[in-house]
């Protein structure tokens, strides 16, 4: 037998022991109180809520693979119900006839689990109005709602009106750049440097290729300066001449 196999062989020794000692799992049924019915209309209500007498009220009771049949409900006024589960949830009902504070429990062989209270008598039926109720505050704050949307809905309360504002003033017109014939160069070709502009020297009005009628405008070629024919660059602020000697520097 190899390291590895007798390392597993042991760890198996040492485990299967404490598996077969250990006890089963035992489970407990739980109560999970759902809703009741009254004059045909049911309505949810959660463990401490309120029902008026003589409504009907369900309850859920869940188990597991562990727990055992039969199971009995215990109503907390002296009513029982026994039923075997084909499921791990069973619907139970019971109709309360008394006002009071009733416990419910559910119990098998293996013991019973979380219980469930219901007042009954006291709310007057309010339901989901009761303030006992966890859904109170929810369906509270959905009746305000729905009354705010209705006032809205209608136009909602005359508040005073304050007299329109005077019309803005109408903008100056801008002033519409002139036309200038012909084609402007390519700014890519003309690209130059900060440090490639004479000091001094002023932005140049954007030069322009004529176009000959006929002919492929070449964008390409190179722009020369109007006042002196130096070589034009061009840089973000706009087109300069490049010849320190142009006499339109401002020495």
């Amino acid at each position: 037998m190899t390291r590895r196999g007798l390392r597993a062989f042991v760890l198996l020794a040492a485990v299967l022991p404490l598996l077969l000692a250990a006890p089963p799992a035992r489970a407990a049924a739980d109560v999970s109180i759902y809703g009741y019915t009254v004059g045909g209309s049911w309505t949810p209500v959660e463990n401490g809520g309120t029902i008026p007498v003589g409504a009907t009220l369900e309850v859920h009771v869940w188990v597991d693979l562990y727990s055992c049949d039969p199971v009995t409900v215990h109503w907390g006024d002296g009513a029982t119900e026994t039923r075997s589960f084909g499921s791990f949830m069973e619907s139970f009902e019971h109709t309360y006839a008394a006002a009071g504070t009733y416990t419910i429990s559910a119990s098998d062989g293996c013991g019973a689990g979380n219980t469930g209270v219901i007042h009954v008598g006291g709310g007057g039926g309010l339901g989901m109005l009761d303030p006992s109720s966890d859904t109170f505050m929810p369906t509270l704050f959905g009746l305000l709602l729905a009354i705010m949307g209705v006032i809205l809905a209608f136009g909602g309360p005359k508040l005073p009106t304050a007299a329109p504002p005077s019309p803005p003033a109408p903008n100056p017109a801008r002033p519409r750049r002139p036309f200038v014939p012909g084609v402007l160069p390519s700014m890519a070709m003309h690209l130059v440097w900060h440090s490639d502009i004479p000091p001094g020297a002023p932005v140049q009005p954007d030069p322009r290729i004529p176009m000959v009628p006929g002919q492929q405008t070449d964008v390409l070629q190179r722009m020369r300066c109007p006042s002196c024919g130096g070589n034009m660059g061009y840089v973000a602020e706009g087109w300069f001449c490049l010849n320190p000697q142009c006499p339109l520097i401002r020495r």
